[in-house]
Order: structure tokens, then C-alpha cells, then sequence
């Protein structure tokens, strides 16, 4: 029997952009939904890789959900997905699997802030394909988490922010959202180009199916509005308070680090 979730969606969706030489220039589309019962994190699977000298388009399957410890994340924007990521998956990783969760935030907000006003200047001055794509959009790299704190599942966000001034301008912020105490208040929070999600849910609402088939539903709109960019399968994954539950996955998925 079909049933029906009130329930607040965490959707990230960010143009993810990438600033060298064959690096992907593609929009990510990554969802995150907070229950009573359960933490989601899901995303498209498309990379469209474009030349920093060229200009060259190419396209192909890519996974986007990382596991780190008991931690899943997903990062989107200028490096954030990257053939070869310049070593942010790997900062992000490390501090999740070898601090508490405060003091990992802490750390990743620190080192990638570092990490990105050395890059973004470098590919300004030397990728100017990549730049250009880049300085419009209101992120340099978004960065989405779930995981659990003493058992109880939670998601966060970290988001960097493109100030759009003459000289590079990075704006750092980060938000922790804990499990709501039942369906009908989870949180909700959209963030970078949703205009798809949004024309999708403003005229037929959240999808009448479970969570993770509107989730699915959403994603699949998304892909609709902008082929090009994103791309199915969706990967997905839930966490309860003691099961990590894959609902859908291609190989390879996770990333481990």
C-alpha cells in the first residue's frame, strides 16, 4: 500500500565545474532527505569532461558518493568532481575517518578554503575555458555528508561560496541537520540550480511513493530538464540508526578513500 511521507526534501544541486586540462565541467545533482527514521544521500551518475586547453567534450558513467568511515558524502563544483580531484577527496576523507565530526568540519572547511583560493587564481590565469564557465555560478564547491552521532543519522552541508568579485572571493559556511523527531517536520533546504526540482514539485508535489521513489522521481526530472549535464542511474543510500542500506547502486559504488 502506497504511503504518503510528509516530508521536507535536502536537495544540493550545484553546476559542478572543473578548472584544468581534462577536468569534468558538469552539473551534479545530489539529494539529501532527513526522517524521523533514516538519513538519504543520492546523485546522478553523468561526467561530462571538458579540455582546459580545448574546449574538447567528452562524456561518461561516474560515481559520486564517497564512504569514509561511517561517513557517505558527495562533493560537487570546481575540483569537487574531477577526474583526479587534486587530492579533496582524499583531504575530505582523512578528516572524516580520523577526527570527531566537529573537529573534521573544522579542518576540511580550513584546508579546501586554502586549497581552492590557491586553484580557482591559478585556473583564472591559465584555463581560461574552465574559468569562464566557473565565475557565474554561486559555487565553487559544495559538499554534502551523512553519517551518524551516537547512533542517531544526520546530514551537513559545506558550501563555498563564489563572492562574483574582481579578485576571488570565497565565502565559507556549513549547517548540521539532526533527525526530526517524526515525518512531518523533517527539514528541508535547496540549494544552487533546482529550477527543474522546483517546476517539477511546484506543479505536482513531492511524488506520492516512498522517499527513495521520489527521490529517484526528482532526479529522473532533473535529467529530463538537462541531459546534457546530469545523467541516470541514480546511486542511493539510507542510513537507520544501525543499517547502511544501499537502494540503488552501480558498480564501484562507493568511492572508498
Amino acid at each position: 500500500m502506497e504511503k504518503r511521507f510528509y516530508l521536507f526534501l535536502l536537495v544540493c544541486l550545484i553546476i559542478a565545474l572543473a578548472p584544468v586540462p581534462s577536468d569534468s565541467v558538469h552539473a551534479t545533482t545530489i539529494i539529501m532527505v532527513m526522517t524521523s527514521e533514516f538519513s538519504i544521500l543520492a546523485t546522478d551518475s553523468k561526467g561530462t569532461w571538458t579540455s582546459g586547453n580545448s574546449g574538447e567534450k567528452s562524456t561518461e558513467e561516474i560515481v559520486k558518493i564517497v564512504k569514509a568511515g561511517e561517513y557517505y558524502y558527495s562533493i560537487a563544483g570546481i575540483l569537487g568532481s574531477t577526474k583526479n580531484h587534486y587530492g579533496y577527496r582524499e583531504v575530505i576523507s582523512h578528516y572524516l575517518v580520523n577526527n570527531d565530526f566537529e573537529t573534521a568540519k573544522s579542518n576540511i572547511k580550513n584546508e579546501l578554503y586554502d586549497r581552492l583560493m590557491v586553484d580557482i587564481v591559478d585556473y583564472k590565469e591559465n584555463n581560461p575555458h574552465i574559468y569562464d564557465h566557473v565565475k557565474d555560478f554561486a559555487y565553487f564547491l559544495s559538499l554534502g555528508i551523512i553519517g551518524r552521532i551516537d547512533g542517531c543519522p544526520f546530514g551537513s552541508k559545506i558550501l563555498f561560496q563564489n563572492d562574483k568579485k574582481a579578485n576571488v572571493s570565497i565565502t565559507v559556511s556549513d549547517s548540521f541537520f539532526s533527525s526530526p523527531k517524526n515525518s512531518s517536520q523533517a527539514k528541508a533546504y535547496y540549494l544552487g540550480s533546482c529550477d527543474a526540482i522546483l517546476n517539477y514539485t511546484n506543479s505536482y508535489g513531492f511524488p506520492k511513493m516512498s522517499p527513495e521513489e521520489g527521490i529517484v522521481a526528482l532526479i529522473e526530472a532533473q535529467v529530463d530538464a538537462s541531459p546534457n549535464d546530469c545523467g541516470l542511474p541514480v546511486d542511493l543510500i539510507k542510513l537507520t540508526s544501525l543499517d547502511d542500506i544501499w537502494v540503488s547502486r552501480k558498480n564501484g559504488c562507493p568511492i572508498e578513500y
